[in-house]
């Protein structure tokens, strides 16, 4: 697994990732306090192996709970 990106938006409004998984790009949104992970769109349109969702739902959650609790606090607030 390759971290692509995180971007962490100041004002609490979501956190993102990009991780290359086995070839495959595969992107974990936390919005609303909730973790979304989905496969980025090929050209080939082939599908990631389904064990690769849930890894980086574990990572994704790994990471969001070393966000800083000031931040979390402005999500919550914002999402509620």
């Amino acid at each position: 697994m390759q971290v692509l990106n995180i971007t962490q938006y100041e004002d609490g409004s979501s956190w993102a990732a990009n991780l290359a998984v086995s070839g495959f790009v595969m992107s974990a949104v936390l919005v609303g306090n909730k973790v979304r992970v989905h496969q980025v769109a090929r050209k080939d349109r082939r599908s990631a192996p389904k064990w690769a969702a849930g890894y980086v739902q574990r990572w994704a959650d790994q990471q969001i709970k070393q966000l800083p609790a000031d931040w979390m606090a402005k999500h919550l607030e914002m999402y509620q």
